[in-house]
């Protein structure tokens, strides 16, 4: 049996759309590729049985809050925020004149606790969330 270039491509890039498709989580945070709509959380992921991909439910992720607008895009269409940039996101948003936010409201936008302050240049002390001492690699505002 021979297979052609084509379709060895083919096939391969299935493969890794597969591969691809698993990295996905429910309540991860994604952009979609190429657009710049902004960040998104998974709500859902569904197998689409007629091509073979997993969609994602996705909500719009705004850290204040508001109205979130939902939608569905395949999930080689996306990519994942890293964690710590979400952590610190959130932190920016809800902060206060100090520079503090209280950990159980940090925890409650996220929607889970914080599992690692190594990278988010964030540090929580007596429930309370502060940015490190020294510029930390998020800064934008100065």
């Amino acid at each position: 049996m021979k297979i052609t270039v084509s379709q060895l491509r083919k096939i391969i890039r299935e493969e890794v759309e597969n591969l691809s498709a698993n990295n996905f989580e429910v309540g991860d945070f994604v952009e979609e590729k190429g657009t710049g709509s902004g960040w998104w959380k998974i709500l859902e992921l569904i197998p689409d049985n007629r091509t073979g991909k997993t969609v994602a439910t996705l909500k719009m992720f705004q850290p204040v809050g508001g109205r979130t607008p939902t939608t569905y895009v395949t999930t080689d269409k996306l990519i994942k925020i890293p964690y710590d940039d979400v952590v610190h996101q959130i932190f920016m948003a809800l902060r206060d004149e100090k520079g503090e936010v209280p950990l159980k409201d940090l925890e409650a936008r996220l929607g889970k606790p914080v599992e690692n302050w190594s990278k988010t240049s964030l540090r929580a002390i007596n429930g309370v969330v502060t940015e490190l001492l020294g510029d930390t690699p998020f800064r934008t505002d100065r």
